[in-house]
């Protein structure tokens, strides 16, 4: 469509368009995306245009969070704020502090999720970026499992439903069955979770989709696991979904997970396959089977500990220290 047109500013918003709808509902390969990414810098240097510019850097910074290169994404963020700073313009000051909020959650670190995620809503100038902040928030609300967090979140998805913000509202609803099974509501979570699946597949968002798979990966590994023993009466509640997990549940963990290696889009070093190897081996871990736990998590912390220090790397550090024990 870029080519049809005339105007330097149509060119530039067609070029910049084409790699924000390729980002969420059209991947392509890192190799593609930069040579798009190359063109769309030239027209953008014939364009006087900051929104656009600081549309284009969110652009970069959430292309990158999707492949799970979050060295690279920390550092598109910071350029976001560098450019703002240099354009005069606060709209990039919120883009920069949502993302950094979406780059705390991902390494696990919720708690720091929230607080910058709340930082980002009220430093925030425009509806979008205040928007991707709220999401954030509500995502670590939800992993937190804050006192009252799960009617939030709740308020908050159908608000976004009400309002046709499907961007805005996939973060949050891929959470929300995580926050049912955590709160005893194990049947509806597990349920919720795969419907959830299905729909960010059915809006071609398969990064996203990618992402809840591996949050039913990691509460299927809860059950497997042992953590947190249910009382009787939980159990009793939740008598079908628990026990299907515990017959099928480590096939279905597995079968997910190739799910999200076969993944094109995701970085082969980046977040996402680190994730999944470090749940094959805590899976792996919970079955006695330590040959294998202590593979896979080993290659979780060469890829895990590339972003730096982070809770999921203690976590893996953690697994790998009780596999191999105390030295001596």
């Amino acid at each position: 469509m870029a080519r049809r047109l005339r105007d330097p500013k149509s060119i530039a918003y067609a070029l910049v368009s084409e790699l924000s709808v390729s980002t969420y509902c059209a991947p392509v390969s890192i190799e593609v995306f930069q040579a798009r990414r190359r063109e769309a810098e030239a027209a953008l240097a014939n364009v006087d245009d900051a929104y656009l510019r600081n549309f284009y850097s969110a652009i970069l910074a959430w292309d990158e969070v999707n492949r799970g290169r979050l060295t690279e994404a920390r550092a598109a963020v910071r350029r976001l704020m560098v450019n703002g700073v240099s354009m005069n313009d606060p709209r990039s000051v919120g883009y920069a502090t949502a993302m950094r909020a979406l780059i705390a959650i991902l390494s696990d670190n919720y708690e720091a999720g929230l607080e910058i995620a709340d930082l980002g809503i009220n430093t925030s100038h425009a509806p979008f970026e205040r928007a991707i902040a709220s999401s954030a928030r509500n995502i670590a609300l939800v992993l937190l499992n804050k006192p009252g967090g799960l009617d939030e979140v709740g308020g908050y998805i159908a608000k976004c439903a009400e309002n046709g913000w499907t961007l805005f509202l996939s973060g949050p609803d891929n959470l929300w069955g995580v926050g049912l099974a955590m709160n005893g509501r194990i049947d509806e979570g597990l349920r919720y979770i795969e419907q959830t699946i299905s729909r960010r597949d059915q809006e071609g968002y398969r990064a996203s989709a990618d992402w809840c798979r591996l949050f039913l990966c990691e509460v299927y590994l809860d059950i497997l696991s042992g953590k947190g023993k249910p009382s009787l009466g939980l159990f009793l509640r939740n008598f079908r979904s628990l026990a299907s997990v515990l017959t099928f549940g480590a096939k279905r963990i597995r079968v997910l997970i190739e799910q999200v290696r076969s993944n094109p889009q995701f970085d082969r070093d980046g977040h996402f396959i680190g994730r999944a190897e470090m749940i094959l081996g805590l899976l792996y871990k919970a079955k006695k089977k330590k040959a294998l736990a202590q593979t896979h998590l080993t290659e979780a912390r060469r890829i895990v500990s590339a972003f730096g220090p982070s809770p999921m790397l203690a976590r893996i550090d953690a697994a790998l220290g009780e596999l191999i024990g105390p030295p001596g």
